[in-house]
């Protein structure tokens, strides 16, 4: 099982943390080869396709070990700088598939379009 990350940003309001998204790529199996290669093509493809100029939305994505480490180091550095007041809590979604992934993001794999 190979976990990812994707953290959704408006772009429209200065690249604001709106949620983030714990994906699945291979769907509960050791290894799923169609999940992997959608993926790919999604999230580092040379067309932009993690990118939706109609809603602002701008998904980036990282291993789930290297997000753990991201996030608490940099939660702590908040908390100590500004304070527990200033920092809010983003939620984390669980999705078992990248199927699940497209489907809750608005995005068509079949025809490779936003479908907003």
């Amino acid at each position: 099982m190979n976990f990812q990350v994707a953290t959704e940003l408006d772009i429209n309001k200065c690249s604001n943390h709106i949620r983030y998204i714990q994906i699945d790529i291979d769907g509960g199996k050791s290894f799923c080869y169609r999940g992997r290669v959608s993926f790919n093509a999604f999230a580092h493809g040379s067309k932009h396709r993690n990118y939706n100029a109609k809603k602002g939305f701008h998904y980036y994505f990282q291993s789930l070990d290297t997000f753990l480490i991201y996030h608490n180091s940099t939660r702590n550095f908040f908390n100590n700088v500004l304070g527990k007041e200033y920092c809010q809590d983003i939620p984390i979604l669980t999705v078992s598939s990248l199927w699940e992934f497209y489907k809750l993001v608005g995005y068509d794999y079949k025809k490779k379009k936003w479908l907003i």
